[in-house]
């Protein structure tokens, strides 16, 4: 069994063109759909930014008031607890 080489389509200029003007099928090179996903991605990193913000201290707020409410409830429950023992 032999193998045969195939020889790449190259452009007939003789040199290589650059990388990123090779489109496989069809469509804007290379250097443009990273221009629009580097816009998109400026554009979008600040609302996720405050959202991301807004739950962080959403959820501390929410640690402190749980916090809070074991503290003030901490008495009551242990005396409630002790009357009802000693009334058992």
């Amino acid at each position: 069994m032999t193998t045969q080489r195939v020889q790449p389509h190259l452009p007939d200029s003789g040199e290589l063109p650059p990388l990123l003007d090779l489109v496989p099928v069809a469509g804007p090179p290379v250097y443009v759909l990273l221009g629009f996903g580097g816009v998109l991605l400026f554009l979008l990193v600040p609302p996720l930014a405050l959202v991301a913000t807004l739950a962080a201290v959403a959820l501390v707020v929410g640690a402190v008031l749980v916090t809070l409410g074991a503290i003030v409830a901490a008495p009551f429950l242990l005396i409630h607890h002790t009357v009802k023992v000693r009334r058992a």
